[in-house]
């Protein structure tokens, strides 16, 4: 299986990078992420030429020993803070959907799910998000969780996403990506900053400020903000069960109001501290608190309580971690790496109706729990010959899973359908509701909580064959106290060819355990643990002529054994076998006023076998054997595309200073081919064809297609900035500035259709939005 992709290089002056390695300034708080050049007596990377950074050996992303910036063993896209900066974006989603080939995101009852070349899920657990270097998933139930919702953006000083499978590097969950985010500290972001932002149709107000004072041997950088959205309500429509699609509250539903679009979670605000010191000679001391929550967002209507609507479902996460790291050279030619680390997450979601008049209780929410790690990190590097660099590295965690932050342990709720819980007396445990814990009479009781400890080792060698040929040999085992040994190795041929001219050709596997919640009830119900595994081939082709020029090349081809929770048995299981194909193109540009940037991709299902006893999933429907519910027909398989998915995806993105005070961005995307999302339809529509229901369901489908769903999407966004005067900008910006086909967010089909109708269709039409923010820096 082969995956082919490699971003452009930046410029060596503004951005170092685009959609390869980002290398930044170099300080005494080295990172394991963060670009650092080795003893080349260059001084600043910003001061490289194109050449100086394409012969520099540093840490790159998705390797273990050091490499050159255009020999990244993966393919990379990394959005510069000057990126955040002018991009109209709500949020990290947003800028991944604006800059990764082919990436997109869609509603859903957890949050936003991300998609990268043709993996989604109904949770963010196939990608694995870092923050310097420090994994921060949600290990119980969410995945990549935190930070990606923040409308405040400031203290990132870049973010790279890996595309593709990165458990080789980073550890199990990484199947589908990667997104590694950098902040600032005192040498990127020195001396005092203020921001406020304002966007008119979410009603959202925010405002952060920091400071970085860099001395002899200290710095300091100091960042917070806080964000208010009231949210608005958008065109929701959804297919209902019996047979009216429509809009809600003009075509069907209309005793009812949808929910508030991106409204805080009960009204409390997004908040984001971030406190980092240098201290000595490579030690590096930081703290992180982050706070974000919104409704739903998956087309429903508000809920009512005591007379009045509200915005019931809605999701929130807390988050704060403390991490010391430190670098040191034990010998010239062997240096090592530690990072010690302890973070806590409380995570709450609220389900769709009020089934207890008092809020908080916890029959309101489906899951009420919180996840304390204590993580300790360690890498040697050897460079033992010219030739040959040796890696070898250990992680060791452990993780107390219980109630949240503040709660009694009978408010605890976690697992599938929130049955995990505190024993037979909780809260969460009611006869007859339809959100107790044990309606299905399947609830498993854990006392405070439970603790679990995973155990990790990786390596890596670098060989240097030829000038122009190296190899990498790169491997690693993890093993969780509930989960089977879990391997992921790697080998890597990277050669350069030619003058600026590269080729990467890389063979893996990458591997995901379940989460925590579904390992520990699989362990209390007798079940052996079930992990997801990913194999693939990559092929990447990236060439630099000049200063100002960069392309890429890439094709890719993965088989994913995809791994499901199945309720019915309270265990997981085999779902089915996917195979995808695709190609990636990228062209970057840049001159002395400013830059532009393109990528194309194509992605496409080779095959979809379902498992033994399967009937459907969500993933495809070329293989489908669902009896509907309401209906005597059967859907059988169509087509063979990927569902929630478009098959071909062309963004263009790019700014140019006008005048000399006065900087314009735009960037557009376009999305066509969801062909695996129309191939439901046709399913069934074939399935109740000559049956009672034939009628009814054919006139849902037409209703369905006048709204243009799964057609052609096109967006323009756009920002304008003036320099009002030294240090202080004023920006005006607009998302959906002009569009096509009314803007559609979909929402993510989890399980694919079971009922004579199309009630999985859901969308949400987002609206042009106008903001204004004013900066300040001194």
């Amino acid at each position: 299986m082969f995956l082919i992709a490699l971003a452009p290089l930046s410029s060596a002056a503004d951005e170092v990078s685009t959609n390869l390695q980002t290398v930044t300034e170099v300080d005494s708080a080295s990172r394991e992420i963060q670009g650092k050049v080795e003893d080349t007596g260059q001084g600043s990377v910003f001061r490289m030429s194109l050449d100086e950074l394409l012969e520099a050996k540093i840490s790159v992303p998705a390797a273990l020993t050091k490499l050159t910036s255009a020999e990244a063993p993966a393919s990379i896209t990394v959005i510069t803070a000057e990126d955040i900066k002018y991009t109209p974006a709500r949020n990290i989603y947003d800028l991944i959907e604006v800059y990764v080939p082919g990436a997109i995101w869609m509603n859903f009852e957890d949050g936003p799910q991300l998609g990268v070349r043709g993996i989604i899920a109904n949770r963010n657990f196939k990608y694995l998000l870092r923050v310097n270097g420090r994994t921060l998933n949600n290990k119980g139930h969410y995945g990549a969780k935190s930070e990606l919702e923040q409308w405040d953006m400031g203290d990132i000083q870049r973010i790279e996403i890996i595309r593709g499978p990165g458990s080789v590097t980073y550890g199990p969950g990484a199947v589908a990506g990667v997104i590694n985010i950098i902040t600032h500290d005192a040498s990127s972001a020195e001396g005092l900053r203020l921001s406020t932002q304002y966007v008119e149709r979410y009603d959202s107000m925010g405002s952060s400020g920091s400071y970085g004072y860099l001395g002899n041997n200290v710095g300091v950088f100091a960042f917070g903000s806080v964000t208010r959205t009231d949210g608005y309500k958008p065109d929701h429509f959804i297919g209902s069960n019996n047979n009216a699609p429509g809009y809600i509250g003009k075509d069907i539903q209309l005793d009812n109001e949808p929910m508030d679009y991106f409204a805080d979670y009960d009204d409390d605000p997004q908040v984001k501290v971030h406190i980092d010191l240098s201290l000595l000679e490579n030690w590096r001391l930081w703290f992180r608190y982050t706070q974000e929550g919104s409704t739903w967002r998956g087309n429903e209507p508000k809920s009512e309580f005591y007379g009045r609507l509200i915005d019931q479902q809605s999701v929130r996460d807390r988050q704060w971690t403390t991490t010391l790291q430190h670098e040191s050279k034990l010998r010239e030619n062997l240096s090592l790496s530690v990072m010690l680390s302890a973070d806590s997450s409380d995570v709450e979601r609220r389900r769709a109706g009020v089934q207890n008049p008092e809020p908080d209780h916890a029959l309101n929410k489906e899951i009420d729990f919180s996840e304390t790690e204590i993580f300790f990190r360690t890498v040697a590097n050897w460079q033992a010959t010219y030739r040959m660099e040796v890696a070898l590295g250990g992680e060791y965690s452990r993780d107390y899973f219980g109630p949240g932050w503040g709660d009694d342990r009978s408010d605890m709720r976690l697992g599938e359908g929130g049955i995990i819980v505190s024993g037979p007396s909780s809260d969460a445990i009611e006869a007859g509701n339809s959100n107790s814990a044990d309606r299905f009479g399947t609830a498993i009781f854990t006392g405070d909580g439970w603790s679990t400890e995973t155990f990790s080792l990786f390596s890596e060698l670098n060989l240097t064959l030829k000038p122009w040929l190296k190899v990498l040999f790169s491997g690693r085992m993890d093993k969780n106290t509930y989960s089977d040994f879990l391997f992921s190795p790697r080998v890597s041929l990277i050669s350069n060819f030619s003058d600026k001219h590269y080729l990467k050709l890389i063979a893996q596997q990458s591997q995901r355990m379940n989460t925590a919640g579904q390992l520990f009830a699989d362990d209390k119900n007798g079940n052996s643990p079930s992990s997801e595994t990913l194999t693939g081939v990559e092929m990447i082709y990236s060439a630099f002529p000049n200063d100002r020029l960069s392309y890429s090349l890439s094709s890719f081809l993965n088989h994913v054994d995809v791994i499901a929770w199945n309720e019915d048995i309270e265990s997981s299981n085999s779902l089915g076998d996917l195979q995808l194909y695709g190609f990636e193109a990228e062209v970057d540009y840049k001159w002395s006023l400013g830059k532009v940037g393109a990528n194309y991709s194509w992605v496409k299902q080779l095959d979809w076998d379902l498992s033994s006893g399967v009937p459907s999933s969500g993933i495809s429907y070329s293989e489908y054997n669902q009896s509907l519910t309401g209906s005597s027909g059967v859907q059988q398989g169509v087509g063979n595309d990927i569902n929630n998915w478009s098959n071909q995806a062309l963004k263009i993105f790019g700014r140019m200073e006008l005048f000399d005070r006065v900087t314009l961005h735009a960037d557009t995307r376009i999305l066509w081919d969801f062909e695996g999302m129309k191939d439901g339809l046709e399913g069934l529509s074939k399935a109740v064809a000559g049956t009672s229901e034939e009628v009814a369901v054919e006139h849902a489908i037409r209703r369905v297609k006048d709204a243009d769903t799964y057609d052609f999407d096109f967006r323009l966004n756009t920002s304008l900035t003036y320099k009002l005067l030294k240090g202080l900008d004023i920006q005006v910006f607009t998302q959906n500035l002009l569009g096509a086909n009314r803007n559609k967010r979909y929402s993510y089909d989890f399980s694919g259709i079971n009922r004579a109708s199309p009630h999985r269709v859901r969308f949400i039409e987002e609206e042009r939005t106008f903001g204004i923010s004013l900066n300040f820096q001194r």
